[in-house]
């Protein structure tokens, strides 16, 4: 198939992706959209409004440890990065996105700033984040964690919530975690408590990045999972506001069950184009499960890295809107049935909400 049909067509599939998705949100019992919204860079907009939903990507990122951070901030010339992101989002614009959760957490490089010149540039919806990341030997924990109780860090995440974040007025529309999997430490069961605290006076979801950036034994990701889950539910918070991000990595499935059949959204959400085969595995063993309205797929792509020239290689946002939702229609799955995935699920899930 040449290029412009496949574009074409992948267009027309996303529009009717959106489309279905909007009219059942629309004639849905119980579905209140003057007060039903999610939290964008640029304000609060209806939940109905988000369409098709890229719900875990990142635009911007430094990896460098967060000590190195604080030691040499960057000089960041925001226009010259805006000029280099812009083109990806307008890419996945013209083939029916319309709003995009950038994932990156506080101490990698978080930069809401940078997110609303984009969203304004592209007319994107850009949701940022809140929380603090204990993953990866914990290298981005911000520098005020260790003296602060799980109380102390929900105010000030709260803060950011109830004011903008430092001083922008931008306010976080999820709470980003990262643990690094398995029983959770004395501070990753800080960070869970205080993730839970946060969300129980905002309504912003949790989202919670489950292992190392490398392969795991099975169970290891999953025992993390469930102890998570038991903190939440002791607080009296539902696990429909906590998402599993990475559960992909997870190759126990049965704590993905676990994990669907408590109310958690499972997030399938590293896909590469090479990895089409499995993600249609992955995604149809969940609808066979009958768990299709708890699912979130995506792609932790982008990475315009800081430290790098021109940003390093930034890997496309694309791709899951020509490669894989094509061979879910080739699998059978409906434009229904992709409505749930790809729309509504994510006007669910980051709705502000308490439940």
């Amino acid at each position: 198939m040449k290029r412009r049909s496949f574009i074409k067509g992948s267009l027309a599939g996303v529009a009717s992706v959106c489309l279905t998705a909007c009219e059942q949100l629309k004639s849905s019992p119980g579905t209140n959209p003057s007060g039903d919204h999610f939290m964008s860079v640029l304000g609060a907009r209806p939940s109905l409004s988000m369409g098709f939903t890229l719900t875990h990507e990142h635009l911007f990122a430094d990896l460098r440890p967060y000590s190195e951070q604080l030691k040499n901030p960057l000089s960041l010339n925001l226009n010259e990065v805006v000029a280099t992101v812009l083109p990806h989002l307008t890419e996945i614009q013209k083939l029916g996105c319309k709003t995009f959760i950038d994932c990156t957490a506080v101490g990698v490089g978080r930069n809401p700033p940078l997110l609303k010149a984009l969203a304004q540039a592209s007319g994107m919806q850009i949701v940022t984040t809140t929380g603090a990341y204990l993953s990866n030997d914990a290298q981005f924990k911000p520098d005020y964690f260790d003296a602060m109780s799980a109380d102390a860090l929900a105010q000030k995440w709260l803060g950011e919530w109830h004011d903008g974040i430092d001083g922008t007025g931008i306010k976080p529309g999820m709470i980003k975690i990262g643990v690094s999997g398995g029983s959770l430490t004395k501070d990753e069961n800080k960070l869970v408590k205080a993730a839970v605290l946060t969300h129980k006076k905002s309504g912003m979801v949790i989202g919670c990045h489950i292992g190392p950036w490398r392969e795991v034994k099975p169970g290891v990701n999953g025992t993390s999972a469930m102890e998570q889950l038991k903190l939440l539910k002791d607080a009296g918070v539902s696990p429909a506001r906590w998402i599993w991000i990475h559960a992909q990595s997870e190759a126990d499935f049965q704590f993905h069950q676990q994990a669907l059949a408590q109310g958690a959204w499972i997030s399938y959400d590293g896909y590469r184009p090479e990895q089409t085969p499995h993600y249609v595995e992955l995604i149809t063993r969940i609808k066979t499960e009958g768990y299709l309205q708890k699912l979130l797929v995506s792609q932790d792509a982008g990475w315009y890295t800081a430290t790098e020239p021109n940003g390093g290689k930034f890997n496309s946002f694309a791709p899951l809107i020509t490669n894989l939702i094509p061979a879910l229609k080739d699998r059978g799955f409906t434009a229904d049935e992709l409505a749930q995935i790809f729309t509504r699920n994510p006007a669910e899930a980051f709705q502000i909400k308490l439940i």
